[in-house]
């Protein structure tokens, strides 16, 4: 279905799920956790961990949105094959400091 430019409602369709499953067919169950706990350093460390098969550091992950300045130690920590150099254009487009 497409949307007209004089379209300004929100429109939903019927959502029909598979019956077989993990109980989360769309993810919104998973992603939406990472956005209520209030661990959330923990929380994102942990499903990070889980996802790339490797320890993530919860102190490096906590620089992330305490907003402090993204340095090579830390980027190293989170992912020693990236360089400081590979995000800046990507920091500097969301306003993080470097």
């Amino acid at each position: 279905m497409r949307r007209g430019a004089d379209d300004t409602a929100w429109r939903t369709g019927t959502v029909t799920f598979p019956a077989e499953g993990d109980g989360d067919p769309d993810g919104a169950h998973v992603h939406c956790e990472l956005l209520v706990d209030r661990s959330a350093a923990e929380a994102c460390a942990a499903w990070a961990s889980e996802q790339d098969e490797t320890p993530v550091d919860v102190a490096a992950v906590r620089a992330l949105p305490g907003r402090r300045p993204l340095t090579p130690e830390v980027v190293a920590v989170l992912n020693p094959d990236v360089d400081l150099a590979d995000p800046a254009e990507y920091l500097s487009e969301i306003g993080h400091p470097a």
